[in-house]
């Protein structure tokens, strides 16, 4: 059961923005998750197994920054979110870079990222897009983080494809798109690797 306190936090808070999985960092505005009590979040919470304390279309914006590299479950947690967003809602997120010794060296992460991955959550961006997922974004913004030392390196994006530690981290924002769009009325045309990424 919700308590008082937790209950008058989310009532209050306007407009309602998470900073889910939170750590230390407490942002003025945003109500702290974590499932960690000692980090002492505003509420403490698994976010991988519910967040029922948040009623359905009810969330503004959602901070999810180095903490979905940690989750063994990304689709149901992406479900989630998107339960509790409502229409046109922002989720922002930030994690390491796949070639990077970020997304490598800690033993907790459990997944990696390219800039490709929250396609997958967009359906008909792509006809294996579609995995059933009961949820529906548009990736609206993607921002690279690079070395200090290859930042104004020409074409850093492609040699971050195939070197190591020059894209250290990968920003997105991604918006709730409500109602999800009908897969059935989905063109799949066939398009080539390269449409399908530009």
């Amino acid at each position: 059961m919700m308590s008082k306190e937790i209950k008058k936090l989310i009532e209050d808070t306007k407009p309602l923005r998470l900073n889910v999985g939170c750590g230390l960092t407490k942002l003025p505005g945003f109500i702290s998750v974590d499932k960690v009590k000692e980090v002492r979040p505003d509420i403490v919470a698994d976010f991988e197994k519910g967040l029922p304390m948040f009623k359905d279309n009810s969330v503004d914006y959602i901070l999810a920054d180095g903490v979905m590299e940690h989750i063994k479950d990304l689709g149901k947690v992406m479900e989630e979110f998107y339960r509790i967003c409502k229409p046109n809602a922002v989720i922002e997120i930030i994690v390491p870079y796949f070639a990077s010794a970020g997304a490598f060296q800690d033993p907790t992460h459990t997944r990696f990222f390219t800039e490709h991955t929250f396609d997958y959550f967009q359906r008909g961006k792509q006809k294996r897009a579609y995995y059933a997922f009961k949820c529906d974004y548009d990736v609206v913004e993607v921002k690279y983080d690079f070395l200090p030392l290859f930042k104004y390196l020409p074409f850093k994006k492609k040699l971050g494809h195939i070197f190591i530690n020059i894209i250290t981290r990968l920003q997105f924002k991604i918006r709730a798109v409500k109602p999800a769009r009908d897969m059935s009325k989905l063109s799949h045309t066939s398009k080539s690797w390269k449409d399908i990424h530009n």
